[in-house]
């Protein structure tokens, strides 16, 4: 069981003794929020489930954690300090929910392993400096429909070349689905999944042309076909 009674502040010091843990749950206690540093460098942390109720992340709260793959942040949320996900390298999807006003500075900075965001909030949240330094800027990135031209023109949400409209309501939105287009590219376990399109070829991040293998080892690649690119990261 890899759950732990935690207080509603999470600091530092409440979680030095879990750092060997590859999974971790907030949501005992109702936590409204995570420390500064509270989780910095716990370099086994894969996963990490934030349950309604935390308002604010706070500086470098997941700082360096390179195990960390994927998260989720409720509607509760409402900011994102300084460098909270600074140097996660191993992060290759965010979803935004609805209520988030701010991103600090270097939140996602170095965040290179990025392949897809979700920002449900219709009004772009505020990105302080270089939030998504060294950040593909050509991976899809999903926001509400009628909010596409707002994030093109919004300070940090700009530098994304790819920003799609999509429909959230009454739908739960996945990046384990990424759609560009017609495009969608899922996995199955480890088998690869491409639907809308019959010619399609996979590469390494290295540039190495795969064909269309059928299962895929650990790691990231890249999906290429009629134009378009999707990431695809394997656990």
């Amino acid at each position: 069981d890899n759950s732990v009674l935690i207080p509603k502040v999470i600091w530092r010091q409440a979680v030095q003794e879990i750092e060997g843990r590859t999974e971790y749950r907030i949501e005992y206690f109702m936590v409204t929020v995570i420390g500064e540093g509270a989780f910095q460098a716990c370099d086994s942390l894969t996963s990490v489930t934030i349950s309604e109720g935390v308002t604010t992340i706070g500086k470098n709260a997941f700082y360096h954690c390179a195990a960390l793959t994927n998260i989720e942040l409720p509607c509760s949320v409402t900011s994102i300090g300084t460098g909270v996900f600074e140097g996660c390298s191993s992060l290759t999807s965010v979803t935004m929910s609805e209520g988030l006003e701010s991103i600090g500075s270097y939140a996602f900075y170095e965040c290179k392993g990025l392949a897809c965001i979700i920002s449900k909030e219709t009004t772009p949240p505020w990105c302080f400096n270089q939030v998504f330094y060294n950040v593909d800027k050509s991976i899809p990135v999903y926001v509400p429909m009628a909010s596409v031209e707002a994030y093109k023109s919004a300070n940090g949400w700009s530098e994304f070349t790819n920003i799609i409209g999509k429909d959230f309501e009454g739908e739960e939105t996945s990046v384990a689905n990424l759609v560009a287009d017609e495009l969608v590219v899922r996995l199955d376990g480890g088998t690869l999944v491409v639907e809308g399109v019959s010619d399609y070829e996979v590469y390494s991040t290295s540039g190495i042309n795969l064909g269309k293998p059928e299962r895929l080892g650990s790691g990231v690649y890249i999906v290429v076909a009629n134009g378009r690119s999707v990431k695809v990261a394997v656990k």
